[in-house]
């Protein structure tokens, strides 16, 4: 669209003189560009699955991200994984400062269990070259993998079953069933091992909800039932240790998440349970065990033994029959009798009763007398006098006379709910100490934040609920200043999961689908094929989370849908939207996302299409190419309008000319301007950015990366019109950067990042180094210090900036939940220019607590 004349044809409000008008803007600009775009959180949630025996976490962002490289620390408490985030929908990249445009930091935190130890998600980002998404655990992660799919919002770290930390606790089988001693032939038991009692309940323990246990690779978690007169016991219990004084030190690390635990020992019964449930044999380290003195032992039976231990362990009972018969055709041998036992076992256990009692009776036969004789027919005359039960039915869908669904609660069916989330406080004081300010100005900031996360769910066989609320109150406690809400999600979800339709209602953000910010309405999907869903979305527009009341000025209603494998591994997105405000068309977009992934290469695109306006809004374009040797390059390519063009920006700079107030509706400037002049107003004060970037990462080891990036960046000027003034383009601006991660920079068990960057700007050149460490102490205590040196020279009046900015952030975990936060630092600064050198810094403490549920 060409520009309008900057002449009479504009009917400025009276009074105003254009020199007001031009300060007035200068004086709000940094008022209007941050509530314009106001910045994004990156991370949204993390939700858990499983597949097969594995634990995936998946992290959800609301910003493109795409992986490059990951290490993990020492301990193996964390890992540090660098990725590439793309600009947000709406995100405004020519703000007044344009680091603004995402979170510089964000988190995500998790109560952490046994089976999954998650204890938080940090991200660090940075405006240019790669990003580091930290991923803490309370317990080491023996084993883990990162995958990225298609969705370029979903990041999921997958944790298998390991050797080290696998719990030994099947339903499948039961620890009074297995309580057969395996022969001496396995290893010979000292009489004295000690354990740690975790705790003791009454009811059997769900290994998903426990507090995380850190387990070595020599021990074990385990349960043990105890009978004490009319009621059992369930004992969790960690094992095994050589000495009291090895027990107790591990119980020292172990002391927050389980207050209660306490050292004790266990027999020999109890472990050979233990090992033979875990198909596993009984090393310690040390001289404790020692090998048995056995005669004419044929070393392929004694494999072939544990190989049926295993398999059964497994519960791949069929497998363990075949084997089992073919050892039994063996002359008799040491492992004979147990392993005519674990026949009937088997066999019974594959359902094949019939088999099973025979060869119980085979084995009363031939060992008649005996501990091991007295079991085995407990076992047999327990098949022959008890009522075989069934195997309970998969659930079928009930239906009433017409064929309706019969709701689960009239089949008797038990829903699942869940309730999770966070609750913290902090305080926050800004100081500064400048000869301009003076001393009752000296404290900028003191104010205590309220947090609330709170999600709560409804799983059940027809239907999944879940209700999501996420805001925070911040109660300033200057003289002057002024208390806060916001409210970032506040919706309910209800998917049936029957047809694979949903609904959504509340605020909430969508990740595609043309809708640019957070926004208050409803979002319904229906999936015609498990390839293809249809969307459609309606709402009133929210321009900051703060704002907790309702946009009446502007409406939104819009349809799209995604295609999935349109071809070998693309992917297809479609929407169309139309947004208006106080009458007029604000926006009217049309566009997509296309998608290739696969695990070498990677394609994200994004086209956004103003039809009313007749301008591209958006074109993104992320490419990843990963070579055999772990090197990747990336490329992106960023064209937007900043802001985004829709007629509100007609509203940027304009002033009521009484109050000298900022003009907040469009229906208030129709009062001054007509329509056609308010859609030339807003295509004056959008800018147009173009963004190109390269990068490369490479493993040089294992614990050592280098990465590197350059981007190019243009932002057009804006002509004067209105009354307000006009801004120059800024030219072409240069960034290169430098990153070395490093396991043990500062610190064994640390996770050190040393960066180096230099920027050629419009206004100045700049010259920055930062170091920065993430160390976890221990299971409960982290540190994170950090240093960043920059120097700045400037082009128009040939001054100089110096600044030193040290910084520490230190969490400590009171219990399992519970967690203490506090940080502190300050940036100096020396400023010289022609005339004088000015010194002045800049204090911060932060402390508080956080509480997750």
């Amino acid at each position: 669209m060409d520009s309008i004349d900057h002449g009479s044809s504009y009917r400025t409000p009276p009074a105003v003189s254009s020199r007001r008008v031009a300060l007035g803007f200068l004086f709000l600009l940094p008022l209007i560009s941050g509530s314009v775009s106001a910045a994004t959180r990156v991370l949204d949630h993390i939700e858990l699955s499983t597949e097969d025996k594995a634990q995936v976490v998946s992290i959800y962002f609301n910003v493109p991200v795409r992986y490059v490289s990951h290490i993990v620390n020492d301990t193996k408490t964390e890992i540090g994984i660098q990725v590439k985030v793309g600009q947000s929908a709406g995100a405004d990249p020519a703000g007044a400062d344009a680091d603004n445009d995402l979170m510089s930091e964000d988190q995500l935190t998790w109560s952490p269990s046994a089976a999954i130890p998650l204890d938080k998600v940090v991200y660090q980002g940075n405006r240019v070259g790669t990003s580091s998404l930290l991923v803490s655990f309370a317990t080491p992660v023996n084993a883990f993998q990162i995958r990225q799919g298609r969705n370029v919002y979903v990041m999921d770290i997958i944790l298998p079953e390991q050797a080290g930390t696998q719990v030994v606790s099947r339903p499948e089988l039961d620890l009074a069933e297995l309580e057969m001693r395996a022969p001496l032939s396995v290893k010979s038991l000292p009489l004295v091992i000690y354990v740690i009692n975790l705790s003791t309940q009454s009811e059997p323990v769900d290994f998903d909800k426990i507090p995380p246990v850190p387990v070595s690779e020599n021990q074990v978690l385990y349960t043990n039932k105890v009978q004490l007169e009319e009621s059992a016991s369930y004992r969790l219990r960690l094992g095994f240790f050589r000495t009291r004084q090895e027990a107790n030190q591990q119980l020292k690390t172990i002391k927050h998440f389980y207050p209660d635990a306490w050292v004790d020992t266990a027999d020999v019964e109890e472990r050979r349970r233990v090992f033979f449930e875990r198909g596993m044999d009984p090393k310690l380290e040390g001289e404790q065990m020692e090998e048995p003195q056995l005669a004419n032992v044929d070393p392929r039976l004694t494999d072939m033994m544990g190989l049926i231990r295993r398999t059964i362990t497994a519960g791949e009972y069929a497998k363990a029959v075949r084997l089992l018969e073919a050892l039994l055709e063996e002359p008799d041998n040491i492992y004979t009798q147990e392993a005519l036992e674990l026949l009937g076992l088997s066999r019974e256990r594959n359902g094949q009763i019939a088999h099973a009692k025979a060869e119980y009776r085979r084995y009363l036969d031939k060992y008649p007398e005996g501990e091991d004789a007295a079991r085995v027919w407990q076992r047999l005359l327990g098949l022959e006098t008890a009522p075989q039960k069934p195997k309970e039915p998969l659930r079928e869908k009930k239906t009433g006379p017409s064929g309706e669904l019969i709701a689960e609660e009239e089949q008797g069916y038990q829903a699942e709910w869940e309730t999770y989330g966070s609750i913290s406080q902090s305080y926050r004081r800004d100081e500064i100490d400048s000869p301009f300010v003076e001393d009752e100005d000296q404290v900028s900031r003191s104010e205590i934040e309220t947090f609330i996360d709170f999600n709560t769910r409804r799983k059940g066989e027809t239907y999944d609920v879940r209700m999501k609320i996420t805001g925070s109150y911040i109660l300033d406690l200057l003289e002057d200043g002024e208390n806060d809400t916001a409210m970032s999600d506040a919706y309910l979800d209800a998917e049936h999961r029957v047809t694979g339709t949903s609904m959504r209602f509340g605020r909430q953000r969508l990740r595609s689908s043309g809708i640019l910010n957070r926004f208050d309405g409803l979002v319904v999907n229906y999936g015609l094929t498990p390839d293809v869903n249809l969307r459609f979305s309606a709402g009133l527009p929210v321009e900051r989370s703060r704002d907790t009341y309702l946009h009446e000025h502007k409406q939104f209603a819009g349809i799209s849908g995604d295609i999935l494998s349109i071809m070998d591994r693309w992917d297809l997105s479609l929407f169309l939207v139309e947004q208006r405000v106080d009458g007029l068309v604000d926006r009217r977009g049309i566009g997509g996302e296309v998608r290739y992934y696969d695990p070498v290469k990677s394609l994200f695109s994004m086209v956004d299409y103003d039809m009313f306006h007749k301008e591209l809004s958006i074109f993104m374009l992320q490419t990843n190419w990963r070579f055999e040797n772990d090197t990747n390059v990336y490329m992106n390519l960023d064209y937007r309008n900043s802001p985004i063009l829709s007629t509100s920006n007609a509203l940027i700079g304009q002033l009521d000319p009484d109050t000298l107030l900022p003009i907040t509706t469009v229906e208030d400037l129709q009062d001054y301007y007509s329509d056609d002049e308010i859609y030339d107003l807003a295509a004056d004060r959008t800018a147009r950015v173009k963004t190109l970037s390269f990068g490369v990462s490479h493993p040089y080891t294992p614990t050592l990366q280098f990465s590197g990036d350059l981007t190019f960046t243009q932002t057009d000027g804006t002509p004067e019109s209105g009354g307000v003034p006009e801004t120059e383009a800024t030219g072409t601006e240069t960034f290169y950067t430098f990153q070395v991660i490093k396991n043990d920079l500062l610190k064994q068990g640390d996770i050190g990042v040393f960066s180096l960057r230099y920027s050629n700007t419009s206004t100045s050149d700049t010259y920055r180094m930062g170091i920065s460490s993430r160390y976890p102490v221990n299971s409960v205590w982290r540190i994170n210090p950090r240093l960043d040196v920059s120097y700045r020279e400037n082009d128009d009046n040939e001054g100089t900036r110096l600044s030193i900015e040290p910084y520490l952030r230190m969490e400590y975990r009171l219990r399992k939940s519970f967690t203490l936060e506090m940080e502190g630092g300050l940036n100096w600064y020396e400023e010289e220019d022609s005339v004088d050198v000015t010194n002045y810094t800049d204090y911060y403490f932060y402390a508080g607590y956080r509480w997750d549920f």
